[in-house]
């Protein structure tokens, strides 16, 4: 049976169609994919000291060797091995706790706004004088969590502290634990003790140069020397540079000694059995790297706190009952009170703080699910195309006020500045006034950053839609949030509209020809038909 034989229109048709397909398959669809920001809960401090500190102690204990195997020197070995997985287990967590402080960023710039309220009779000039009072709440959740994470480190020292004393001994007495300060470190200048003689070991800072700390005991800020020694468990580096190790009091003389990076476990022949390289500044543990997150925090959470008390101030507002509720920033334990304070305040019971937060997230979820559908209708009528910024500026270093570097930025994208300002390419310019901008850093990531003035602003260049310059640009006025320059800017289409038009129009201009051949064909079948 043959197949059945279609018409030439349909066959045109048919082709027109193909083409439509041909043309049309690697048409580019983009899509923006939207980021969400996860609720922020201020109680990571607790959870890594509750974990981490039993953690140390009960999980090495678990996976030390505990038969001597063949030989002495293996069950050291074990040991050793076991150890160093705990070192390696701990590095991984660093990046755990780095990334949970990356998302508490804006947590705590709310809570220092929200503090910052009880100050507006202050005038801006002198606000710097009360940094300590405004900054105690973020303070002390960054030393709590601080606290938390270096004495988990500690445990770690002190763990291994506790193998030399009580686990090498009998058969295993010649065999040493030491710290050095280097790996591998020879002559003279090379340090390694014994940690039978060593009383206690922590993690610790050395100041490189006159440094300001914040003391978690007096909850002030106080001013630190060079080469001192400071106890990363107590004080919160505020500005200026400093280096990590780990630090050891000497058993009979109490002296203390810093500057040890290395681990090893040595034979009863002085021989190496095992070495752990902690790395400069103990990278290994990102000592430095969470010190900086927490130092990060705490800078940017004091300046949105400035930019916010200027704001208002230019507002005309000099009390907190001032203001109305749509200008108040509301930290969330202010409208969800934490758990502790439910325990101290209330005398609630555990049972009824878990009967407090069930209610809670309850109601809390049953508004997102109510509200999801008005909010997915609401997005699906919004253009959200995205205009050219069209001028920013470029390859910028932020100073603080006293001249350090506050962040290096890739691009500064001006959002709102109430005033104007002329700014010179390669200068150091001094805000006039406070600003928000979106900041791309060196890493590719976009955040949005508020500075007060004050601040200094060094660009590269200026971009504009002609090309980069160096020559000096002024930033207009625009206290509204929205760049003048917008106001009758047209946003290009969508890529892929352009893209489906010009298929569609070369469709059409198609048509009549294929339908004309199509016809052409037909002519001799219709005639031949006839006969």
């Amino acid at each position: 049976m043959r197949p059945p034989k279609h018409s030439p229109l349909f066959m045109a048709i048919a082709l027109a169609l193909a083409i439509m397909l041909f043309i049309s398959y690697p048409i580019p669809v983009y899509a923006i994919e939207p980021v969400t920001v996860g609720t922020i809960i201020a109680v990571l401090c607790t959870t890594i000291g509750g974990f981490l500190v039993g953690w140390s102690f009960a999980h090495l204990t678990s996976v030390e060797a505990r038969s001597p195997g063949v030989t002495l020197d293996s069950y050291v070995n074990e040991i050793a091995s076991a150890y160093e997985h705990d070192v390696q287990t701990m590095s991984n967590y660093g990046y755990t706790v780095m990334a949970s402080l990356e998302r508490m960023r804006l947590y705590y710039a709310r809570l220092a706004e929200h503090r910052v309220l009880d100050y507006l009779h202050i005038n801006e000039s002198h606000l710097d004088q009360y940094e300590p009072e405004i900054m105690i709440d973020v303070a002390d959740d960054l030393c709590n969590l601080t606290h938390a994470y270096y004495q988990s480190l500690d445990s770690m020292l002190d763990h291994l502290n506790w193998l030399s004393y009580d686990r090498f001994t009998g058969d295993l007495g010649g065999y040493k634990i030491k710290v050095e300060s280097w790996a591998n470190c020879y002559g003279g200048g090379c340090m390694k003790y014994d940690l039978d003689s060593v009383d206690k070991l922590w993690i610790a800072y050395r100041a490189e140069e006159e440094i300001i700390v914040y003391d978690c005991n007096t909850k002030t800020l106080v001013n630190a020397s060079v080469n001192s020694i400071i106890d990363p468990r107590k004080m919160i580096v505020s500005a200026g540079e400093v280096d990590a190790a780990i630090a050891i009091r000497y058993g009979t003389s109490g002296e203390t000694v810093y500057g040890f990076h290395a681990i090893r476990f040595e034979d009863p022949n002085g021989n190496l059995l095992s070495l752990i390289d902690l790395g400069e500044d103990l990278k290994k543990w990102h000592v430095l790297d969470v010190a900086n997150y927490i130092d990060s925090i705490y800078d940017t959470a004091w300046a949105y706190a400035k930019v916010y008390h200027q704001t208002l101030r230019g507002l005309g507002y000099t009390k907190k009952e001032q203001v109305p509720d749509a200008l108040l920033a509301i930290p969330p334990d202010v409208v969800f009170p934490t758990p502790w304070h439910l325990e101290e305040t209330y005398h609630m019971t555990p049972e009824e703080v878990m009967a407090y937060y069930v209610g809670l997230l309850t109601s809390i979820s049953k508004w997102f699910n109510e509200s999801n559908y008005r909010l997915a209708d609401y997005l699906s009528h919004q253009n959200v195309t995205m205009p050219d910024p069209r001028e920013w500026l470029k390859n910028v270093t932020i100073r603080f006020p006293n001249g350090t570097i506050y962040q290096y930025v890739i691009k500064l994208i001006p959002i709102w500045y109430p005033g104007n300002q002329t700014f010179y390419p390669g200068q150091d310019n001094v805000l006039q006034n406070p600003m928000g901008a979106l900041v791309q850093l060196p890493n590719g990531e976009w955040r949005y950053i508020q500075l007060p003035s004050g601040y200094m602003i060094n660009p590269a260049l200026v971009h504009t839609p002609f090309g980069d310059t160096t020559n000096p640009w002024t930033l207009a006025s625009y206290p509204a949030g929205f760049n003048p320059i917008y106001q009758n800017y047209q946003s290009p289409e969508p890529e892929y509209v352009k893209t489906m038009n010009e298929v569609m129009q070369l469709i059409m201009a198609l048509m009549p020809l294929l339908i004309l051949l199509a016809i052409i064909q037909m002519i001799p079948r219709i005639v031949s038909g006839r006969r």
